[in-house]
């Protein structure tokens, strides 16, 4: 399609590349105009810059575990690039996004209760010492993993100007599992007694790893029969466009 304005939007989260998988596929099943490869190399894009306020696409390095997932609405392509299947080496790769506008960030929140092994810390791609738990210096349980590479997001200094889209994912399952398995053990802090209590502590504490003015979180609880997770990363880009080009005079 002519004239067509890419939007490139970074895939983060912690464990292996199907829990992306299964976002994308959930977004994809719910967009018609998506698609999904693998490119060796990642094909650089060749539409304009954004309304002259972001900067061209980004051009990642040679590498087949690169994954592009393109959505396309009109004269917008989202653009959505996975790089979860790099084995322990994903850091090395995170200059070559500096000027990406979003990163799309998963939660997965039934994972409060799954303890951390030790050899898994040790193959941590990311600073676990910024560990947020009260009662550890290392991550207590899987979903201490996540908060702790949000927190590199949000200080790193390639991704001062990008905003987070953050997927609160597996909510229902954690609806179900909290009942019968409390938040508290795993977070000392907590003082909530409700589900929805248990939820948004969850979305407190990763919404006060931010500590940039210029730097927002889009954030949205998302379940495993959810319709509207494409829907939503569209509208906070259309977001993040207006504040850029707002900011950009």
């Amino acid at each position: 399609m002519a004239d067509q304005t890419t939007l490139d939007i970074l895939l983060l989260y912690v464990g292996e590349h199907t829990r992306g998988d299964h976002v994308l596929s959930q977004m994809r099943a719910s967009h018609q105009g998506a698609t999904s490869q693998s490119q060796t190399p990642l094909s650089p894009a060749s539409s304009k810059t954004t309304f002259g306020i972001l900067p061209p696409p980004v051009s990642p390095p040679r590498d087949e575990s690169i994954i592009e997932n393109k959505f396309n609405a009109g004269r917008v392509v989202y653009r959505i690039l996975d790089i979860s299947r790099q084995k322990g080496d994903r850091r090395k790769f995170l200059h070559f996004f500096e000027s990406i506008p979003a990163i799309l960030f998963l939660v997965p929140l039934a994972e409060y209760d799954q303890p951390v092994e030790d050899d898994e810390l040790e193959n941590l791609d990311f600073d676990h010492s910024r560990n947020q738990s009260p009662t550890s210096v290392k991550p207590s349980c899987q979903l201490s993993e996540s908060l702790d590479l949000l927190q590199t997001v949000c200080d790193s200094e390639w991704f001062a100007n990008t905003d987070i889209i953050l997927l609160m994912t597996e909510t229902d399952v954690f609806r179900e599992k909290v009942e019968t398995s409390p938040l508290l053990p795993w977070f000392p802090d907590y003082t909530g007694r409700s589900i929805e209590d248990a939820c948004n502590y969850l979305l407190s504490r990763c919404v006060s790893l931010n500590q940039r003015k210029n730097q927002e979180i889009y954030a949205h609880f998302t379940s495993r029969d959810d319709t509207r997770q494409f829907e939503f990363v569209r509208n906070a880009m259309e977001d993040i466009l207006i504040k850029k080009r707002r900011f950009s005079h």
